[in-house]
């Protein structure tokens, strides 16, 4: 058998025993040996995409639904350019991204081969891992090299995308009636696990907790938001919660409603907060972030992804770790009082909002409040950037169980 098509075969072989479940192809003759493997390969489910710009942005939505990487594959040349806005998009959110582009071989680099431009670190820092093995050659432990190196671009995918180029030499396709096999059986196993606060950390948070009598919570996008509820509800103080935290939700206990109407108005001035605690990503809501910097509060950023998301530079105390243990940790503290002025008022403006929706001409509030009263559950919502993740943010209500929320 060619050797391309026995490393095409044991690399996706190895992509899928590492939990690759869905594969964004947008074809051409270069990527002939990986498309054909992939598509043969039985827990694989391959999706094909003319353009690759929409092909890499469906495999970026594919990626956000499940948690999981999803692979992107392209022929040589500009067809890997074309990738380039969704790695960016997957970097940003940390969207797990496995990016495999194929090449020309060395002897057609800069020599005015068609199709041939230099992808070596194409996607430059944006790539959380690059690699290019070169041309497939036959080796002694060549499925050992090639099984090992669709481990590690799965286990480097984790937090963002990785950039693995594959140069390939003809013959692309087998000869006719093989079929090209996998060698060598599935071995390495990778694993991470999340990083725990130390008791520096949440003797911090609860000094701080216990001092405040007006502390807050608030919660940005988060992929797995939804798993921090029972610890919010058990602290029981007020979350303003973005619908992509998968936190405006009953479950977290006092998510409070409409809390951007309640930032616009005089009420808030009266209620700035003397603690915050922040999760997820930057609040898309400006009105929040004025009011946040305005506040001039302690602030502690729970940062597990390190990804430094403060861009008013009012975060106080940064901490790298995950947010459950440290919310669990914390000991109880009784600011009822604090918290049901918040919840009181959230359900008032909800009223107050849907009294005026009546006699306004249509806007884009009717829109999603249309939408989230017919949204199934289990449902999901993919929102797109600017204005449509604000309107969301602005009117959408507390959410059922099963439904999540993506956006760019």
């Amino acid at each position: 058998m060619d050797v391309a098509q026995s490393f095409a075969a044991t690399f996706v072989d190895e992509l899928a025993a590492q939990g690759v479940e869905f594969a964004c192809i947008s074809p051409g003759s270069r990527s002939a040996p990986l498309a054909m493997a992939l598509q043969r390969h039985p827990r694989i489910k391959v999706l094909v995409h003319i353009d690759e710009r929409s092909g890499s942005f469906f495999g970026v939505g594919l990626a956000k639904a499940t948690g999981k990487p999803v692979v992107l594959l392209c022929t040589s040349g500009t067809a890997a350019a074309e990738f380039h806005a969704a790695v960016i998009e997957a970097s940003y959110s940390g969207t797990p991204l496995i990016v495999l582009t194929a090449d020309r071989p060395p002897e057609l680099q800069d020599v005015g081969a068609n199709q041939a431009i230099d992808q070596q670190h194409l996607y430059g820092t944006a790539v959380r891992w690059f690699f290019d093995p070169g041309v497939p050659v036959e080796a002694p432990n060549e499925a050992l090299l090639w099984r090992r190196l669709a481990a590690r671009a799965y286990a480097e995918a984790a937090g963002g995308p990785v950039h693995i180029n594959l140069p390939f030499r003809e013959p692309l396709v087998p000869e006719p009636g093989e079929r090209p096999k996998a060698v060598g059986a599935p071995g390495q196993s990778i694993t991470a696990g999340r990083l725990l606060p130390s008791q520096a950390q949440v003797a911090s948070l609860a000094s701080a907790l216990q001092r405040a009598q007006r502390p807050l919570v608030v919660a940005g996008e988060m992929r797995e938001g939804d798993r921090l509820a029972g610890a919010l509800k058990r602290l029981g103080l007020p979350v303003l919660a973005e619908p992509t935290s998968q936190l405006r939700r009953p479950e977290t206990g006092t998510s409070i409603e409409s809390y951007e109407a309640l930032l616009r108005a005089g009420w808030s001035l009266q209620h700035g907060p003397d603690l915050v605690i922040r999760l997820g990503a930057t609040p898309t809501s400006r009105v929040m972030s004025r009011w946040l910097a305005a506040a001039a509060a302690p602030t502690f950023l729970i940062d597990p992804e390190r990804a430094w998301r403060d861009q008013d530079h009012v975060a106080t105390n940064v901490m790298a770790c995950d947010p459950l243990p440290l919310l669990e940790a914390l000991p109880p503290v009784d600011r009822s009082g604090w918290r049901d002025q918040w919840v009181t008022s959230g359900k008032r403006a909800t009223a107050a909002i849907a009294a005026a929706m009546v006699s306004t001409p249509l806007h884009e509030g009717h829109v999603v409040r249309a939408l989230s009263a017919r949204l199934p559950d289990p449902g999901e919502v993919f929102i797109g950037s600017s204005l449509p993740i604000r309107a969301a943010d602005s009117f959408w209500p507390q959410a059922k169980a099963q439904q999540r929320f993506f956006a760019n």
